[in-house]
């Protein structure tokens, strides 16, 4: 606790009028836990959002507070996966990391004076506009990922419960059957944007995802590269009718 209240005191030494926040995971680092054991956490690369990192640079350049706030638990950090390690590696310098240990961000970001922040996750997008109407604030809530494009690559693959059964998808715009995916973001690795997909399409957290092979094929007209993987979920196929919500892109999906 005296740590945090230190820093809590160092930061408002220093910090101007202008505070600008970002949530970490998925917002300025592409990543997904690959594994946790209630111990510690371990998080798997995914690529970067080019753009919020050049934004990230230009609030510092101007002199404006730069904060992350990560719903991540700091007990179960791991050195070569921590928001600091990541922050380090690509360079990307900011005047605080501040941990909510699963919490939603709302209040922290209240305490913290925060005038924008970038949250890709829909619900802490959520949760930030309704506690403003109970705590006013001029705080403006953004999507990371409107400021990204589409890539011409994209990633796929098959999901597999953990009775080894195989859950494929019927698309709504074509009715076809086919593996759960779509196309890559700028910035993004090929495993994250097959990750980001299938949670988007069917609320499901693939683990474990595992590289099976790349395909180029013709689309639209134009050369296509197509990224093929395999991931793993903690369900069953008899568990799945209670945790699948499918998207409008998905009509259907059939396990076998």
């Amino acid at each position: 606790m005296k740590k945090l209240l230190d820093k809590m005191k160092k930061l408002n030494e220093n910090k101007n009028a202008k505070v600008v926040t970002f949530d970490f995971d998925n917002t300025i680092i592409k990543s997904y836990e690959e594994s946790n054991d209630g111990e510690e956490t371990m998080y798997r690369f995914g690529g970067v959002n080019p753009q919020i990192i050049a934004r990230i640079k230009k609030f510092k350049q101007a002199g404006t507070t730069v904060l992350v706030v990560t719903s991540r638990n700091n007990d179960l950090e791991i050195p070569e996966s921590s928001v600091k390690s990541m922050l380090d590696k690509f360079k990307i310098q900011v005047d605080g990391v501040f941990y909510t240990n699963g919490e939603k961000k709302a209040r922290k970001l209240h305490e913290l004076g925060s005038s924008l922040h970038y949250d890709d996750d829909p619900a802490e997008r959520q949760a930030i506009e309704a506690y403003r109407k109970l705590h006013p604030t001029d705080i403006i809530v953004k999507n990371p990922d409107d400021l990204l494009k589409d890539i011409n690559e994209v990633a796929k693959g098959l999901i597999l419960t953990n009775d080894n059964k195989i859950i494929i998808v019927q698309r709504s715009d074509t009715e076809e059957w086919d593996a759960p995916g779509g196309h890559l973001m700028e910035g993004e690795e090929a495993n994250y944007a097959f990750y980001r997909e299938v949670l988007e399409e069917m609320s499901l957290k693939v683990k474990k995802i595992q590289y099976l092979s790349t395909t180029e094929t013709i689309w639209k007209k134009k050369d296509l590269l197509v990224h093929y993987f395999l991931g793993q979920i903690p369900y069953s196929s008899e568990e799945l009718d209670g945790i699948v919500q499918l998207q409008w892109e998905i009509a259907d999906y059939l396990v076998g």
